[in-house]
């Protein structure tokens, strides 16, 4: 099924592309091999098909000197449903990198953005979470 769904990642409706690549991340590092294609659909014009690679990249958890970059480029984006997905994406990958770069998200103006980076925050390293003092509002 894992050549099926990456060769949906190309199919010209972008709900297919971004469930295509959603379902990829439920393969975990079976899905591997797709890490590239995933990269690529991260700068898909359509923002639903970026938040399924966001999802997917976040979920096979290969390849993080490449992609949480990536990502943590997602919690800039004009689209707040891009940030959310991002910052629970980040918390899947996890390490200092994304922590650092949840940490300043938490200011997000958009409510359900600071829900996740701080669920994501807390998956990571609850214990530095609680020892910055930052409290989710």
């Amino acid at each position: 099924i894992i050549p099926v769904l990456g060769k949906a990642l190309s199919d010209a409706d972008p709900l297919v592309r971004r469930d295509a690549a959603s379902a990829l991340g439920s393969f975990g590092k079976e899905a591997k091999d797709v890490v590239p294609d995933l990269i690529k659909a991260l700068d898909d014009p359509d923002w639903q098909t970026q938040t399924g690679a966001i999802e997917g990249l976040g979920w096979i958890g290969e390849q993080r000197e490449i992609v949480v970059p990536l990502i943590v480029k997602k919690l800039h984006s004009n689209n707040g449903v891009v940030r959310r997905v991002a910052g629970f994406a980040l918390g899947e990958l996890g390490g200092k990198e994304a922590f650092d770069a949840l940490m300043r998200a938490t200011d997000d103006p958009d409510g359900f953005v600071r829900e996740a980076v701080f669920q994501s925050l807390t998956k990571i390293d609850q214990k530095a979470l609680e020892e910055s003092g930052k409290k989710f509002y």
